[in-house]
């Protein structure tokens, strides 16, 4: 994968992106227009989630755009052998965002052979003084 597609740059100017760059993308749009979303991660798939009245909607930002229901959700999380109970998939903070972006990049980096962007990015994370 290219680690430039984690940035929101690359994803405007490319049209391309994984679901962490996407959903952060669309998030920001969500709440420019009022509308209060966040992100949940399921291990390493990224979705927005909203509260519509007294359920939950998911959106799939990267194969599909959907939106699904809890129910949906839940037969999602089976294929992917994860835990079904929702509650367990807490919003992302801003932070922990910025986090998960800056890790993947050094993982990508390291494995592209990039090994300058890798220097900078672990002595960027280095200097952030949270625990990952």
């Amino acid at each position: 994968m290219n680690p430039e597609f984690l940035f929101i740059h690359t994803v405007i100017n490319q049209k391309k992106g994984n679901t962490l760059s996407l959903s952060i993308l669309l998030n920001i749009i969500f709440h420019q227009l009022e509308v209060y979303t966040h992100i949940v991660s399921f291990k390493e798939y990224y979705a927005i989630r909203y509260l519509d009245h007294k359920q939950h909607l998911y959106i799939d930002v990267f194969n599909t755009d959907e939106i699904f229901n809890d129910s949906d959700v839940k037969l999602f999380l089976i294929k992917l052998n994860l835990d079904v109970n929702l509650l367990h998939y807490k919003p992302i903070s801003n932070i922990y965002l910025m986090l998960s972006i800056l890790n993947h990049a050094k993982l990508l980096f390291n494995q592209n052979q990039n090994h300058d962007q890798f220097q900078k990015t672990e002595s960027l994370l280095k200097h952030i003084d949270i625990k990952f």
